[in-house]
This record gives structure tokens, sequence and C-alpha cells, in this order.
């Protein structure tokens, strides 16, 4: 009986399993980096706003006191103040 030789698959089979699980693998890390940096780039953002509303109650209450301070003092003469009004 003549034996029939068997193709031999498991070389082609060990490399393009490995090939695909690489790219797989590569393609999970780059998705997995790139919703980082988005995630990082939101809250970046969001502490920004959240300073900018911060400098803007402040700059507020202090306009809030310059006025108050420039109406309890009123308008005496030659007040280099009163005289921008």
């Amino acid at each position: 009986m003549m034996r029939v030789p068997q193709k031999l698959y498991g070389l082609r089979v060990l490399i393009g399993c490995t090939v695909l699980s690489s790219a797989t693998i590569i393609a999970v890390l780059w998705a997995e980096e790139s919703q980082k940096q988005k995630r990082r780039a939101n809250v970046d953002q969001r502490l920004r706003e959240v300073q900018q509303q911060q400098n803007m109650s402040e700059y507020e209450s202090q306009r809030q006191r310059h006025e108050e301070y420039l109406r309890s003092v009123g308008n005496r003469p030659g007040d280099p103040v009163a005289a921008e009004k």
C-alpha cells in the first residue's frame, strides 16, 4: 500500500495565528490608548471650565466689593476714581 504524503499545514497555521493574534493585540492596545487620550482631553477641558467658573465668580465678588467700597467712599472732590465716572 502506498502512503499518501500529508500536507503540512502546521507551520503555516502557526504563523497565521501568530500574525492574527499580534494584529488583534496591537489593535486593542491602540484603541485603549486612543480612548485614554480622549478621556484625558475631556477631563482637562472640564477642569479648565471649572477653573474658569471659579475665576469668574471670584472676579464678580471682587467687583461687587469694589463697587460697595466706591459707594461707601462717595464722591469726594479731587477723587481720581470719582473723576473716571
